[in-house]
């Protein structure tokens, strides 16, 4: 990820994605749909 898409997840995009209640379902799709998780997995 270039410094620029780094910054504005970490500073708007993952706060934001981290207030939001969820269930499994919503959180796998959401996953599907941003690639949430692949940063964790070392993937991003």
């Amino acid at each position: 990820m270039s410094d620029f898409l780094t910054f504005l997840y970490e500073g708007y995009i993952k706060p934001y994605l981290d207030r939001q209640s969820r269930d499994d379902g919503d959180a796998f799709l959401l996953g599907v749909r941003t690639g949430a998780g692949l940063r964790q997995n070392g993937a991003l």
